[in-house]
């Protein structure tokens, strides 16, 4: 099995005159189409395989930021289409869509988890003064131990 946590950016809804949307709003809306992009440039994406576990943890300012919020397990990975931007930027120029995780078991947490409350529990985070260093990137592998940390499995 291969564990992850996924990051997610506030972005801007290129639909809806640019307007700002949460990266709460984002992941939510994510986890109801049961689909997960995946960008051209983002690391560790071959890693990904069916059956797969991921975090999803919202960077950002608004709700909920800097906090686990849920977790899903992978279908499959969708790749048979024409490459697209996504719906929303994510804070950078528009990003080109390369897979698409198609998402089952989806748990959305009833207290999310909070990063900064409970930072001396994760040991992935090295350096605790520089937490965020751990939020950047899009996808980040994980421990089954520090996945069910988070998870409450």
């Amino acid at each position: 099995m291969n564990y992850f946590y996924l990051i997610c950016n506030d972005g801007y809804d290129v639909d809806n005159s640019d307007q700002l949307v949460s990266a709460f709003d984002i992941s939510m809306k994510r986890l109801e189409e049961k689909k997960w992009p995946l960008y051209r440039n983002t690391p560790g994406i071959q890693k990904i395989k069916n059956e797969s576990h991921f975090l999803i943890y919202l960077a950002g300012t608004n709700k909920y930021s800097q906090h686990f919020v849920a977790s899903f397990t992978t279908d499959k990975i969708i790749e048979d289409f024409d490459m697209h931007y996504d719906n929303f930027n994510q804070s950078y120029q528009k990003s080109v869509i390369k897979k698409y995780i198609k998402i089952k078991e989806i748990k959305i947490f009833e207290q999310p988890f909070s990063v900064k409350s409970k930072i001396n529990e994760l040991d992935f985070i090295k350096n605790k003064d520089k937490y965020g260093l751990y939020f950047q990137g899009g996808l980040k592998s994980i421990t089954e131990q520090e996945f069910k940390k988070i998870d409450g499995k």
